[in-house]
């Protein structure tokens, strides 16, 4: 989730396009759908699904099930102010990305042994 945070962050100062975003938020929701909770990652996607109806599309995959793929649709410039207060919202929702504590002696030597044999 943290390349969508970067892609919301982005947006809301200006640096990323709508059509960018919403590729990025949609690809990310249809992947990890159980992360995605708040409010405003809901009122993120609902924006999302009412200003560019079939974001994505389904497509024969090689063996059974099928593939999502992004459809290459501009995003309709009278949804942007509420796609950017609801990219706003969504963006204090979502934690920053975990660091994970620093390594102890032994987690260190258990790493330095594990990459011999890699």
């Amino acid at each position: 989730m943290s390349s969508t945070r970067d892609a919301l962050a982005g947006y809301v100062e200006g640096r990323v396009k709508a059509d960018r975003l919403v590729a990025a938020v949609a690809a990310a929701y249809y992947r990890e759908r159980k992360s995605w909770t708040g409010e405003g990652w809901r009122e993120l996607i609902a924006v999302v699904e009412r200003g560019a109806p079939g974001v994505v599309e389904l497509a024969a995959a090689d063996g059974t099930g099928f593939e999502i793929k992004l459809a290459e649709r501009p995003f309709p410039a009278q949804y942007e102010p509420a796609l950017k207060a609801a990219a706003r919202k969504a963006l204090v929702e979502t934690p920053d990305a975990p660091t994970a504590p620093p390594r102890g002696f032994f987690g260190r030597l258990v790493d330095r042994v594990l990459q011999i044999f890699r």
